[in-house]
């Protein structure tokens, strides 16, 4: 009996987890979609105070979470009447007409849901005021035992804004019909009547109610070299189903001949028969005269072109002449086939035929602003020009031919200097190659005597080395001759004059101060010649090292002039036999100044 009852309350446990996972997942989306939806949300008391707010409703408050929990609707998106009375949102006079405010009171007190009612509000924004368009949505929920509103607000200003351009945006076009001379025309094919809008009748030199309401009537006002154009362009949107768009000349019952354009769509019937044609019609003549001159301003630039594109094709001038006179000319007159032109450029003359123009046309040919020929083009029979359009063109060529001559001119002078500038670019490299060679030998022979003048210095400093050595040498053998010889000779006479001293009988008083003079002298001797003999080469350097020679010196140095020495004893380190002796005599050679001063 344990085992299943524990059995079945696992299982119930892991229902109520699951259940809770669920409830947690389901919690976290309603979460997420409040979160991120893309309208307002807003979640309110009883009072109409804040209690969540959602992401683009913060973004329009431009308020944190924390700053609108707690406001009223109007205080928390700034509206601009939300303080009007000192009770705040929702108690001034405008507030009793606010769609957002009446809405949500009425779902607190009906239980209703109200959808997508359209409310006008103005809020307070960083940059002024502003108007808003909303949808309102209200919907009662309970939470917690608590009544609550969830009031979502759909931004449609925009959209209101592009509606009511768009409004406008038709009265202008309908407008701009008007003003194009644009109208409408609806043709019954069964009964054969026509309607015509009110600006179709002028448009065709009809007064109002002038013109008879028929396709035959309508065919009368077509010129005769179209006629048939349209009626095959009729008969085509018909049984084939093309389009039925067309340009053709109608002629004024005052005998004056315009363009119109016209567009039209067949109605069927459930038998697929054409029943109604409905179009439109423009007059163009305006702007088929537009086109007919730009034809001719753009055969005016093709020619124009044709000759600036054989610039860069054609090495001479004659054989450019050439082409332009017999190939791109005739391609931009009226009747090529009779064209006759000819240049006349410093005493030259270029032609594209031998006999002599009936009727022409000419302008000169300058060069830098000077005249210097003149091109002649017109036609071997007497033909007429059409007179500004083909004068311009002439114009137009001569200046063209102008400019080729001063470019070819200038690359002709720009291909001599360059030509010069090579010449003496290779001569100038030529001299700077020499410059360079001697340069580079000048150089070698600077190292030469540079590795000459370092051989030099290293002999010196050998030959220096050399003679300290030899010095030194020589004063040690001096320096032992004086002590040996010298100190033997002055031991001796010491000597001598002690036994003389002794001999002397005792009343010779003055033989003993002689004497004794004597002893003192030789011993001054002896000291001068200890000191001489030390300086000359100090047993202490040899016998006991450098640091014990300045030691010596030092005290020597202080005796003599009875100033105070101070001394390292970091020389323990100059191991060298030679340069301990170079120290020792610098340091000897510094004192002597010293004594000197």
């Amino acid at each position: 009996m344990g085992k299943p009852a524990y059995e079945e309350l696992e299982k119930s446990i892991k229902e109520l987890k699951k259940a809770k996972r669920e409830l947690f997942e389901s919690n976290t989306e309603l979460k997420v979609i409040f979160e991120n939806a893309p309208i307002l949300m807003i979640l309110v008391d009883k009072d109409r105070k804040v209690l969540k707010a959602n992401r683009s409703a913060l973004k329009i408050a431009d308020r944190s979470q924390d700053e609108i929990i707690g406001l009223r609707n109007g205080e928390a998106l700034k509206c601009i009447h939300a303080f009007d009375d000192p009770a705040g949102c929702g108690y001034g006079i405008k507030c009793e007409s606010c769609k957002v405010r009446n809405t949500v009171l009425d779902t607190f007190r009906t239980g209703k849901s109200f959808n997508q009612v359209e409310a006008s509000v103005t809020l307070e924004r960083v940059d002024g005021i502003a108007n808003f368009i909303f949808l309102i949505s209200t919907n009662l929920i309970e939470v917690s035992g608590k009544n609550m509103v969830l009031v979502s607000m759909e931004d449609i200003t925009k959209r209101k804004e592009a509606e009511e351009g768009l409004k406008k945006s038709e009265e202008r076009y309908s407008l701009a019909q008007k003003s194009a001379n644009i109208g409408s025309w609806d043709w019954n094919i069964l009964t054969g009547g026509l309607v015509w809008s009110d600006t179709i009748e002028p448009m065709f030199g009809f007064g109002k109610g002038k013109f008879g309401a028929t396709f035959e009537a309508f065919m009368k006002c077509v010129h005769t070299k179209d006629r048939q154009f349209v009626i095959e362009s009729v008969n085509d949107c018909f049984e084939k189903g093309e389009d039925y768009n067309i340009n053709h000349r109608i002629v004024r019952p005052d005998g004056t001949v315009r363009w119109v354009s016209e567009t039209g769509n067949v109605i069927r019937n459930e038998n697929d028969e054409s029943v109604r044609m409905l179009g439109i019609v423009q007059d163009i003549t305006e702007r088929k005269k537009t086109e007919d001159d730009l034809k001719k301003r753009v055969k005016e630039l093709n020619g124009l072109l044709g000759l600036g594109k054989l610039t860069g094709r054609v090495e001479s001038l004659g054989a450019l002449f050439k082409i332009f006179l017999e190939n791109v000319v005739p391609e931009s007159m009226q009747f090529s086939d009779k064209v006759c032109a000819k240049i006349e450029l410093n005493k030259e003359r270029y032609s594209n035929i031998k006999g002599p123009c009936i009727n022409a046309l000419s302008a000169p040919i300058k060069v830098e602003g000077k005249k210097c020929g003149k091109l002649v083009i017109g036609y071997k029979e007497n033909l007429p020009f059409i007179e500004e359009y083909e004068q311009k063109l002439v114009n137009g060529y001569a200046e063209r031919i102008g400019r080729i001559v001063e470019r070819t001119e200038a690359i002709d002078a720009l291909k001599r200097a360059n030509d010069e500038l090579e010449k003496r670019v290779t001569q100038r490299t030529k001299e700077l190659s020499e410059v360079n060679r001697m340069l580079k030998q000048e150089i070698n022979e600077h190292k030469i005597s540079e590795e000459e003048l370092k051989s030099s210095h290293k002999q010196l400093r050998e030959l220096s080395v050399y003679l300290q050595n030899i010095i030194e040498e020589e004063r040690t053998r001096i320096a032992r001759e004086i002590h040996d010889d010298l100190g033997q000779a002055l031991t001796a006479l010491k000597m001598d004059v002690s036994w003389l001293e002794n001999k002397l009988p005792e009343d010779q008083e003055l033989l003993f101060d002689k004497t004794a003079s004597m002893d003192s002298l030789i011993d001054n001797t002896i000291h001068s010649l200890q000191r001489i003999s030390a300086e000359l080469r100090p047993g202490l350097l040899d016998d006991l090292g450098l640091s014990a020679a300045i030691e010596w010196q030092m005290e020597e140095f202080q005796k003599r002039s009875g100033l105070l020495s101070i001394y390292g004893s970091l020389f323990f380190i100059i191991r060298l036999f030679l340069l301990q002796i170079i120290v020792f005599r610098i340091i000897n050679s510094k004192h002597l100044f010293f004594i000197n001063l």
